[in-house]
């Protein structure tokens, strides 16, 4: 047999390696092609947010520049974000991976700094940003210029550094420093407040994680302060698991962002009113309280008013990642190894609204079940035959059945939603899941219907 020669070109079967790197390169040009259409639809977009984000922290600035600031940013990691998951859900649809492209689909160097630009988290810092032809200018006034008669011109002539956090109180400041001086019942100067609202996400671990969104209407003064923390939303007795949940697909990062926007509709709100206060018939000086007792309870006011909408908004939010957490917690459990294109799919032919459905036809049948249960109870204590001994023993086994029906509604919800999870699997990822487990409530029967 005549050996080839070196370099010579050699057929037949294709060799293995070369097969899987052949496939590599076709996912990589897919992914590739894909990509360049997202950059296509968001590039423009993306950087069109970042400059109205950099022009609303770069002097010269309005009165408003801080509310402007927040603005821009909520509307730029919003986008991100958008564009991120549109990219996450094209990708789970076709099959492909990122790593098809980063690791084994020859991404260019070039390809790599476009995919930072365009996926890559956002360029935000709340200070301003000075250009090479500004420079931050600072003045000071003097005690003695702080009189009754020219506070106003120097509270509008005063700059302060830019303040560092997350938000500042808005234009308020100087006016409330002006007013301050011109009311009677105020003779001190009043400091120019450098720091307003802040929001921060407190989780307090234990056997039972409790979590919350606390707004800190002063940022300067003390957290644990009742008057000045409020609670935009709170969960608690969250098991570990729960929480390792809700911190995986973002919650906590939502709640973060979710404060953000209460801190600027703070400013706003805040703003206004002080400003119809202020502006209003006989301004301050018509008002017999001290202007820093109304600018406080101003303060209290506006920050209470948020948290119905804040709670109710996050607690939507909440349940629906609590419906997906049982989901995930019942694949975990059965080993059906749930990915996030089954979660595409299951989404996509109502399988989660299904799930509602079920858990209340369920709760339906155990609040019959309960019904039934105290009527039998009452109509077997009224009685007068029954010793007060027998009627506490009955009490105690109404309690009991209530448990099982609860026991029951539990057990028989998590199958029904096991059984439709596994039907719609079997249909997106085809046969291979193993067959339904045969229903236990056939033989098990409703609890309480083996009494007479």
């Amino acid at each position: 047999m005549a050996i080839p020669a070196a370099g010579a070109p050699r057929f037949g079967i294709p060799d293995g390696d070369l097969q899987r790197r052949a496939i590599e390169i076709q996912n990589g040009e897919r992914i590739r092609a894909l990509f360049y259409y997202m950059q296509k639809k968001y590039g423009e977009v993306r950087l069109q947010h970042q400059h109205e984000y950099d022009a609303a922290r770069t002097p010269p600035l309005s009165h408003d520049w801080r509310v402007r600031t927040m603005q821009a940013k909520t509307k730029l990691q919003a986008l991100v974000e958008r564009i991120r998951a549109e990219w996450r859900y094209k990708l789970a649809r076709v099959g492909l991976r990122e790593e098809d492209w980063k690791a084994t689909g020859d991404m260019t160097s070039k390809e790599r700094s476009d995919y930072i630009q365009l996926f890559g988290p956002p360029q935000v810092d709340d200070d301003l940003k000075w250009s090479s032809t500004t420079k931050p200018s600072i003045k000071s006034a003097s005690p003695e210029a702080l009189s009754t008669s020219n506070a106003a011109k120097v509270a509008s002539e005063i700059t302060t550094d830019p303040p560092h956090g997350d938000v500042s109180a808005c234009a308020f400041h100087a006016r409330f420093a002006a007013a301050s001086e011109a009311s009677a019942s105020c003779k001190q100067t009043v400091a120019i407040h450098p720091k307003g609202p802040s929001t921060h996400v407190r989780i307090e671990p234990s056997e039972q994680v409790n979590a919350s969104l606390i707004m800190l209407v002063d940022e300067d003064a003390d957290e644990d302060d009742e008057d000045n923390a409020v609670a935009l939303a709170e969960f608690p007795d969250l098991e570990p698991k729960q929480r390792q949940f809700l911190d995986r697909v973002g919650f906590f990062k939502h709640l973060e962002t979710k404060g953000r926007e209460m801190e600027t509709k703070f400013c706003e709100v805040f703003d206004q009113r002080f400003d119809a206060l202020y502006r209003g018939p006989g301004g301050v000086m018509a008002f017999d309280k001290d202007p820093r007792v109304l600018k406080e309870e101003l303060e209290q006011t506006v920050a209470e008013e948020l948290h119905d909408e804040c709670e109710r908004e996050l607690q939507e939010v909440f349940k629906l990642h609590m419906r997906d957490y049982e989901i995930h917690n019942i694949a975990e459990e059965e080993g059906l190894g749930l990915r996030a294109e089954d979660m595409q799919y299951l989404r996509r032919v109502g399988f989660l609204d299904r799930t509602d459905t079920i858990r209340y036809e369920v709760n339906t049948e155990v609040l019959h079940m309960d019904i039934q249960d105290g009527a039998d109870y009452l109509n077997a204590t009224a009685e007068a035959k029954w010793l007060p001994i027998e009627r506490k023993h009955k009490y105690a086994e109404h309690l009991r059945s209530l448990e099982g029906h609860k026991a029951y509604g539990k057990i028989k919800t998590r199958h029904m939603i096991l059984e439709e999870l596994k039907r719609h699997l079997e249909n997106f990822r085809g046969p291979g899941l193993g067959s339904p487990r045969p229903s236990p409530f056939a033989q098990w029967g409703r609890p309480g219907a083996h009494k007479m």
